[in-house]
């Protein structure tokens, strides 16, 4: 079985999706309606399996449940701490063989995933040549900028789709790893000031496009991941 997780040569040199036998997208479940996804990182590969055409369908897991079945599946971690602790984290794939009988690619982290199937999957292409540097760059500027004032906006919300048991881990997860109440975390002052940051970052990348001339997306009139981030 291969597993991607920082490089692609070890994969099949295509992927195997068809519509009898497709692509596997591992998501996070919820009290939304059945089909609708909430998580901002598996949505993104999900805009690439479905603006590529990627037949796939989606397995839903509880946030519990994430690490122990992603273990039983063979998914590698999608981090290790300093201190040797695995992280195992939404989204990963499970892409078919294009070869009869032969075993699935298993791929994790969405920046990962998005460059593995622009590679398998060369239709309609988010990653142009020479341009994975430069969005690897916009990614982080979007993880710096625009994340920030984002988190205490919308972190305390997600309680609200989350049944008893995905409701209390996630409590408990994220104020661990925010070191605050999520209750405490985007009212009054914070609120104001979150709002306006994020709208100062918003209008700074507007600028930004608005400088191409033509075409709403970061490269002009062509579609890139960046586009999705």
């Amino acid at each position: 079985m291969a597993h991607i997780k920082d490089h692609l040569s070890s994969s099949p040199a295509q992927g195997g999706a068809t519509v009898a036998n497709p692509l596997i997208l591992y998501d996070i479940k919820s009290q939304l309606s059945p089909g609708m996804g909430w998580s901002p990182n598996v949505w993104k590969t999900r805009f690439v399996l479905n603006y590529k055409q990627i037949p796939y369908k989606t397995v839903w897991i509880s946030l519990p449940d994430i690490e122990p079945t992603l273990k039983s599946l063979g998914f590698h971690p999608s981090s290790i701490s300093g201190t040797g602790k695995e992280y195992f984290t939404l989204p990963v794939i499970s892409d078919p063989s294009p070869n009869p009988g032969g075993e699935p690619t298993l791929v994790v982290d969405s920046q990962i995933i998005a460059e593995y199937l622009d590679s398998k999957y060369p239709q309609r292409p988010l990653f142009p040549e020479g341009t994975k540097a430069l969005q690897a760059m916009f990614l982080t500027w979007v993880r710096t900028n625009l994340l920030l004032p984002v988190i205490p906006l919308v972190a305390p919300q997600m309680t609200e789709i989350l049944d008893g048991p995905d409701a209390e881990y996630y409590i408990r997860t994220r104020e661990k790893m925010l070191g605050r109440k999520l209750t405490e975390m985007g009212v009054g002052e914070e609120r104001a000031t979150s709002l306006s940051a994020l709208e100062k970052e918003l209008a700074t990348l507007d600028a930004y496009i608005s400088r191409n001339g033509e075409g709403d997306f970061l490269m002009g009139t062509t579609p890139s991941y960046a586009d999705i981030l």
